[in-house]
């Protein structure tokens, strides 16, 4: 499940109509819409889109009407050249009216739809998770998601090695994220608000400090949800939480003992699911990554 930002799929051609300076408002979208482009981190879990119908206006203008009529051939020839960002990504078959109806419906069983948009007041009716103009923006995007359409164990896992850059998982982490809960409520659709709040914390923590006491007060009190080392008697479950890690080619031993309890499911705030844990590592100092997710679910 991937996400698809349209360009001008609400008010961008509105705006353009009521603009007193357009020719510096169509190169300031333009400009900000490339740079997302050129920038986006998130590459493989974004598509992006321009309607077919994109560049026509409310008032009956077209934007290469207008960018033409500038008496200034210089910005002419930039703000058009800026323009083929646009152009190939046009799509052939989906208009505004399609691209506006779909980012309505916000998402479908293979995709997740926002907008490319500076200013969250020109989109209307849409939630701001929806308007994307930033990189943080796009995380934004991605993450609510990832918290309110998991759809699945495997969806949700290949979604956060991808959206969570900070983070280093461990192998089986997809496949283990079906040992979350009991019975009818067992799995990542179930439990997929607390996840994603727990490793939302983790990626972006920045690291002050690497006393793990320090980082569990912070990451409990950003989350809500506990957060704190194995206890006592740990035996077997003791070892199983200093794995050896690959780090550059190199078998490293992380201590994994530190874990978050996000015990309560998406929708129940009464029951205790008690054997949920998210378990997690500091990364070495200098490491692109900050921390190892170790183990999901119970040992």
């Amino acid at each position: 499940m991937n996400g698809i930002l349209y360009l001008n799929s609400c008010s961008f051609s509105e705006r353009l109509a009521l603009s007193h300076n357009i020719h510096q408002d169509v190169e300031n979208i333009i400009v900000a819409f490339c740079k997302l482009v050129s920038d986006m981190s998130l590459k493989p879990r974004t598509k992006l889109i321009a309607p077919c119908d994109w560049y026509e206006l409310a008032n009956g203008n077209n934007v290469f009407d207008i960018v033409q009529s500038h008496p200034d051939p210089s910005l002419q020839m930039d703000v058009l050249t800026r323009m083929n960002c646009i152009t190939t990504i046009t799509s052939q078959h989906i208009d505004k009216n399609q691209a506006k109806n779909n980012v309505t419906e916000k998402c479908d069983k293979d995709f997740y739809y926002g907008v490319f948009s500076d200013e969250v007041e020109w989109c209307g009716t849409l939630d701001a998770y929806q308007c994307v103009c930033s990189l943080q923006t796009l995380f934004d995007f991605h993450t609510h998601f990832l918290e309110f359409c998991p759809k699945s164990n495997d969806s949700y896992g290949a979604r956060c090695n991808d959206i969570f850059v900070n983070l280093k998982f461990y192998d089986d982490f997809s496949d283990d994220l079906k040992s979350l809960g009991s019975g009818m409520t067992s799995g990542i659709t179930h439990f997929s608000i607390p996840m994603t709040s727990c490793l939302k914390a983790l990626n972006g923590y920045e690291l002050v400090s690497r006393n793990m006491v320090d980082i569990m007060r912070r990451l409990q009190a950003d989350t809500g949800i506990d957060c704190c080392e194995e206890g006592g008697g740990k035996g077997a479950a003791g070892r199983k939480l200093k794995p050896e890690v690959d780090v550059n080619g190199v078998q490293t031993d992380i201590n994994c003992e530190y874990h978050f309890k996000p015990v309560r499911s998406n929708r129940d705030h009464v029951k205790w699911h008690s054997s949920n844990r998210l378990y997690f590592g500091l990364m070495p100092d200098g490491h692109e990554k900050k921390f190892y997710i170790h183990h999901v679910g119970h040992l």
